[in-house]
């Protein structure tokens, strides 16, 4: 990431020490406000642009302090810049002695500016690791089934929070990419999986530009001087293209085609791992979320490392093909703790599809924050049965829910008690899970009415039958 001064370099007329910090703003891309007046040299498209300077590093500084705020609303404008400066951090281009009249105190990191608002006490750090320079710039085509990797050496021992990667001109993948941390075989090369794979939807992939990947789930803890790998692959589709750095090659990059791994000498792949301080500055250290369909439900499991005024989790899933979040459940936290907590739950009413869960913790004072989301696909095991109608007694409308095991030829019927067909509220062929009908009694006088659901499997004859009573009042 380059960095660009947030005002010009040196002092202010009345001597006041400027800039404060820097943030990024080179090459920057953003949204097109629609009365801009763009060159068309920096346009990407007819929606985004490419711009630098104080235009866009102050917009970033700005991000900066809308979190803190979001974190804190009462903190003035001198807090506010106490905060992000005394979590700025330096490197070799800013060099140690801060602040200076080029990089100030140093260089905005959300990061710590965040964590530290939360504890004063924990030493935070959020380290990009990369070994691909600017050299030399290629790109390489990725098979289906092959595993590609980087190895890469902490200097600081935390946890795999995220990572980014850069494909090329093609992407064409019909299922997820997965990411893995690897342990090292003492030869430079992967040796076993560590903790979780966590998968990114082929749709959010940005071609010819860096992406980022949450990897917080994969629940990796790596050490500090030690060799780790990045592993990254596809199971679905056709082609995938990843940049390369083919100029100063560093050895760290290699491939596993199926007959196991082996350097890649062509260059080294665009990939970069994100190496953060233990969250345990944070109230809910979650290092793990996870689904899995039962027969008839969908059983979540989640963990925790460290908990600090934890009431507890609300449980959400979106239904089918909407955005809509509901709560389905609470579970209980365990308050304050400093060992790992595992919690889980059952979603007995979950209907078939592909389903969207989410955890919801709160804290204490009532503050909360959302987990990624899981998306598992469950077939659920249905069976036939016929529900008592709603309301009952009833004057004059009335509903009847019924599930239905398989494809079937589906009739529901009212009668009297004389045995005498009242109605007939549908007839016809329906799929696989819950429906519903309505009856409107209107014009029939009160008393006890039978509705008669009947089934018959289109996939094997299996046929069913169930009655209900129904009372009409009026």
């Amino acid at each position: 990431m380059i960095f660009q001064l947030l005002v010009v370099f040196g002092p202010t007329r009345d001597e006041r020490q400027k800039p404060d910090v820097v943030a990024p703003g080179q090459a920057i891309i953003s949204c097109t406000s629609g009365d801009a007046s763009e060159d068309a040299s920096s346009a990407i498209d007819s929606y985004y642009h490419m711009n630098q300077g104080t235009s866009m590093s102050s917009p970033i500084c700005a991000g900066a302090v809308a979190l803190m705020l979001d974190y804190n609303a009462s903190l003035t404008a001198v807090q506010v810049k106490a905060n992000i400066i005394s979590s700025v951090v330096s490197d070799n281009y800013t060099g140690g002695s801060l602040p200076n009249n080029i990089w100030g105190y140093g260089k905005l990191n959300v990061f710590n500016t965040i964590s530290n608002m939360y504890t004063s006490t924990t030493t935070n750090f959020n380290d990009l690791l990369f070994y691909d320079g600017w050299s030399g710039d290629g790109s390489t085509s990725v098979s289906s089934g092959t595993k590609i990797a980087v190895k890469f050496t902490p200097s600081n021992s935390g946890d795999v929070t995220g990572a980014f990667f850069h494909p090329s001109s093609t992407v064409n993948l019909t299922g997820p990419l997965y990411f893995e941390i690897w342990s090292d075989d003492g030869s430079g090369l992967p040796n076993t999986k560590l903790g979780l794979t966590v998968s990114l939807n082929f749709a959010e992939i940005l071609k010819y530009s860096w992406n980022y990947v949450n990897l917080t789930n994969s629940g990796v803890h790596v050490s500090s001087g030690t060799n780790y790998h990045l592993v990254v692959y596809y199971n679905s589709g056709t082609g995938l293209f990843v940049r390369i750095d083919n100029g100063a090659i560093d050895g760290r990059s290699s491939q596993n085609t199926g007959s196991g791994w082996s350097p890649f000498a062509c260059g080294d792949y665009r990939l970069r791992p994100k190496v953060s301080s233990s969250q345990s500055s944070l109230p809910v250290e979650l290092v793990s979320f996870s689904g899995k369909a039962a027969k008839n439900s969908v059983n979540l499991n989640w963990s925790t490392a460290t908990e600090v005024n934890n009431y507890g989790f609300e449980i959400e899933t979106s239904i089918p093909l909407r955005s809509q979040w509901t709560n389905i459940g609470f579970v209980e936290g365990h308050g304050n703790s400093n060992s790992m907590k595992s919690y889980s739950f059952a979603d007995n009413s979950a209907e078939g599809g592909i389903l969207k869960y989410r955890l919801k913790q709160i804290d204490t004072d009532g503050s909360s924050e959302y987990s990624d989301v899981v998306e598992i696909v469950f077939d659920k095991a249905y069976k036939y049965s016929l529900e008592q109608n709603h309301p009952n007694p009833f004057n004059p409308t009335t509903k009847l829910n019924y599930t239905i095991k398989n494809n079937s030829k589906v009739v529901i019927e009212v009668y009297n008690t004389l045995g005498q067909k009242v109605v007939e509220l549908f007839s016809g062929t329906q799929n696989t899970g819950k429906h519903s009908v309505s009856w409107n009694a209107t014009g029939l006088s009160s008393g006890t009415y039978f509705a008669r659901f009947s089934a018959t499997s289109l996939q094997n004859n299996e046929r069913y039958t169930e009655v209900k009573k129904l009372l009409l009042i009026k």
